[in-house]
């Protein structure tokens, strides 16, 4: 199978878990209201609230080292998926949506090096369900919020995936890229 037809396939399985996971936030967001804890009042969704669900706890905090550095008493990140939210941001493009919009492309790719990687081994029937598999995994979610787990995913499945096929200097270049992606890298 050619890169182009992986591609493809994998695109359609994320563009399908994409939905579901649309949908799901959306009655999510309209059956559980947010509590305002200063109020003691609970908020109903809007449309553009629904699109935050999509950024809190820790996107917090790589938003703001985007934005603003590396500022004193501000818990450290790794900053290679800032500076990617950066680059964009000065591209034109809203932080929420330049980060929004990496995550959602580095989890493609993850899922095509992970198709690539697997199809080595145990071949293409395995491949498609291991990609589904992962999609389908309950915290796979993450993979679509703001959050560095699908760059460092990319990255390491990418840099496994070179390994293997001994491009050694790519696959040392795509693992330093995965190390300061995340702690674990």
């Amino acid at each position: 199978m050619t890169n182009w037809d992986i591609l493809k396939k994998v695109t359609i399985l994320f563009l399908g878990w994409r939905i579901v996971l649309v949908i799901i936030t959306f009655y999510g967001v309209n059956i559980f209201p947010t509590l305002d804890p200063e109020a003691k009042i609970y908020i109903k969704p809007t449309a553009a609230g629904y699109w935050e669900n999509w950024s809190n706890w820790d996107s917090l905090h790589l938003l703001a080292v985007a934005q603003y550095g590396y500022v004193e008493n501000r818990t450290p990140f790794f900053p290679l998926y800032p500076i990617l939210i950066r680059a964009l941001n000065f591209a034109g493009l809203d932080l929420f949506w330049s980060g929004f919009l990496i995550a959602q492309i580095a989890t493609v790719a993850a899922l095509f090096f992970l198709y690539k990687l697997v199809s080595l081994d145990f071949g293409e029937e395995t491949a498609k369900r291991t990609t589904m598999l992962l999609l389908i995994f309950p915290t796979s979610f993450y993979l679509g919020a703001l959050y560095s787990e699908s760059l460092f995913l990319a990255f390491t499945l990418s840099s496994f995936y070179f390994a293997r096929k001994k491009s050694w200097l790519l696959a040392s270049l795509l693992a330093g890229f995965s190390a300061v992606t995340r702690l674990i890298g």
